[in-house]
């Protein structure tokens, strides 16, 4: 049954029968977009001119001058994260001034990951040899090089190839166990 103020003809008016719902609203649907991005991000919904005039207001004043580059380096040079690659690096570069001309013509730092440096030896007589220096190899690279702390060494085998893919790789047979 129908009633006599029903329309069933698809149209979603609104009430208003044979008008689109943005026409009755008077609402243009090409400007969604904006309208939505304008209501979520208003400090970037600026306009250009409105851009220039603030840019002109501040032009001139000390936050805005440029800053010289040993002021940025500096400035970069204060955060932790670069400051342990910084002296990673200056240990792996003066690798023979820290620990030695003897140990480093043996010897290579591979990785540093949470406090424990790892060192590839030559020969398997050398990593048994730098296992019982170890404590005194800490000591001397936490002493000579600033900005790193080396809890411990781990000596890994000479030519210590694996064809695991990481360290989180599952142990195991691997891909044979999963044949039935």
């Amino acid at each position: 049954m129908r009633r006599s103020g029903d329309s069933n003809s698809g149209d979603n008016s609104g009430g208003v029968p044979g008008k689109p719902i943005a026409e009755a609203l008077r609402f243009n649907p090409s400007t969604l977009a904006e309208k939505i991005f304008n209501l979520y991000c208003p400090d970037l919904a600026i306009s250009d001119r409105e851009r220039r005039r603030i840019a002109r207001e501040n032009f001139g004043k000390p936050h805005r001058d440029p800053k010289p580059l040993s002021f940025q380096i500096a400035l970069q040079m204060k955060d932790p994260v670069w400051r342990r690659g910084i002296a990673l690096a200056q240990l792996t570069n003066h690798w023979a001034d820290v620990v030695g001309e003897g140990i480093a013509h043996n010897c290579t730092p591979v990785s540093l990951e949470d406090g424990v440096l790892t060192i590839r030896p030559r020969s398997t007589t050398w990593r048994e040899q730098l296992k019982f220096m170890v404590p005194r190899l800490v000591k001397t690279i936490n002493d000579r090089v600033e900005g790193l702390k080396i809890n411990d060494i781990k000596v890994t085998a000479a030519n210590d190839y694996s064809f695991r893919r990481g360290k989180w790789d599952v142990k195991g047979r691997g891909v044979r166990d999963t044949y039935f």
